[in-house]
């Protein structure tokens, strides 16, 4: 698999990405997908997100292929108490060590549950 490009590198002095990325760390948990089939699952954090793609870097190495399924924890829930996930499912483009590369397939936020804070209680 071709190493992946370095956030901000460009080729030739032209930048090939059709979105800019924007560096943001965030958790998020993994599941590639084979066959219908959950094949690897895992945690990590993101390197950089654009409209077309995220850099993630991975707790355990991935299979060359395979859908990539993402729940990228976001940092403002709705109304700062219902927790707000980011789910995209793409495939792998490219990989670098541990960090790989997703081109976004489908994405949509969904509710991940009530945030826990001190002396917040559910009604």
């Amino acid at each position: 698999m071709a190493s992946i490009d370095r956030p901000g590198q460009k080729h030739g002095g032209v930048e090939r990405r059709a979105s800019p990325r924007y560096a943001v760390e965030l958790e998020v948990a993994y599941k590639v997908v084979r066959r219908s089939r959950s094949v690897v699952t895992g945690s990590g954090r993101t390197v950089n997100i654009s409209a077309g793609g995220v850099l993630f870097e991975a707790t355990d190495p991935l299979p060359a292929e395979g859908r990539v399924e993402l729940a990228i924890r976001w940092p403002m829930g709705v109304a700062k108490r219902l927790e707000l996930d980011l789910c995209v499912v793409g495939r792998i483009v490219r990989s670098f060590g541990n960090c790989y590369a997703i081109q976004i397939q489908s994405s949509q936020f969904r509710s991940g549950g009530i945030r826990k804070s001190p002396g917040n209680h559910a009604d």
